[in-house]
């Protein structure tokens, strides 16, 4: 039994009716744990008296007893009403607020920066809010209001939202543009695309992405381009941003196409595979691809882009 319960025990017997006498055993137990009692404040002496006679000890323990019985009726919840005492309402777990997306470094030239692991959002001068999250070991970059490009620094994975309109005629035979570029709509790129010479497309299906529908297709080049007649700067062309960066396939390279119509903006993912990417750089893709989240246009179509850098990268 604990002190502070023997002392309580000791006081009720000494409150009940007819009691006139206290055994030596008792006032001693009382003695012995005034002091230890949680209600002595700390200028309290913690005193003993070993030397009185009975009739002395009877008396201070008898006041003593008085005055735990008043602290112990002092210290008690006080009722209210017939209910009991009010209950203490539990307290609510404020969650965590969610951080804000980092905005993505922006750099017309597309020198990418390193990013760490978080949440990014690729905006102006980029004509949509594109929301993702990496892992460690990407970079990324806006070069612009029309492309955003994220890789693997140490791997192949990589993903590109970009805004297009012009389509090579013949990659594997170049012959510049198709004439006439490939009308405003998702299918219509999407057909387009689809047949182009010289690759390997898969029929446009229906998708929707981040809650906006499209079209998605698979564009796989040849394992060689032996026989080819490529572009000028030899390369397997597909299609070109307003700005002059350019989609570009390696021998034997899958790029997964994903056409939205993203409020009013043709947006297109692609994340291109080459023959030696691995599992899990793949699964690392299609994580940030799962995280896609696409806000409405911000920033004015109309406004020309800056030439120069317009933010240091940023980190989290």
């Amino acid at each position: 039994m604990s002190a502070d319960r023997e002392v309580t025990r000791i006081v009720r017997s000494w409150l009940e009716e007819g009691v006139t006498a206290l055994p030596d055993r008792v006032l001693d137990n009382v003695l012995d744990q005034l002091p230890a009692t949680p209600q002595r404040r700390a200028w309290w002496p913690a005193w003993r008296l070993p030397h009185m006679n009975t009739s002395i000890r009877i008396a201070m323990a008898a006041v003593a007893v008085v005055v735990l019985a008043l602290i112990v009726i002092n210290l008690a919840p006080k009722t209210v009403g017939v209910g009991g005492p009010p209950s203490t309402p539990l307290p609510t777990s404020t969650p965590a607020p969610t951080p804000s997306p980092i905005a993505l470094y922006v750099n017309t030239t597309g020198t990418p920066a390193s990013l760490n692991p978080g949440t990014y959002i690729g905006g102006d001068p980029f004509l949509l809010g594109v929301t993702f999250t990496v892992p460690a070991g990407w970079e990324g970059v806006v070069a612009g209001p029309n492309g955003i490009f994220l890789d693997q620094q140490h791997g192949s994975g990589i993903l590109d939202f970009s805004l297009f309109q012009k389509v090579y005629a013949n990659p594997c035979h170049y012959k510049g543009l198709l004439n006439p570029l490939p009308g405003p709509t998702v299918d219509n790129l999407a057909t387009a695309l689809a047949k182009l010479p010289g690759l390997t497309a898969t029929a446009p299906t229906d998708v929707t992405v981040a809650g906006y529908q499209g079209k998605q297709l698979t564009l796989t080049a040849p394992a060689s381009f032996a026989g080819c007649t490529l572009s000028p700067d030899r390369a397997f062309r597909i299609w070109e941003l307003p700005l002059g960066a350019t989609n570009d396939l390696t021998p034997g390279e899958v790029d997964k196409v994903w056409i939205l119509d993203a409020s009013g903006q043709r947006l297109v993912i692609d994340a291109p595979q080459t023959p030696g990417e691995t599992a899990a750089e793949a699964a690392e893709v299609q994580g940030v691809l799962d995280s896609i989240r696409i806000a409405p246009p911000v920033p004015n179509p109309s406004a020309a882009p800056s030439a120069s850098t317009t933010a240091a990268p940023t980190t989290p």
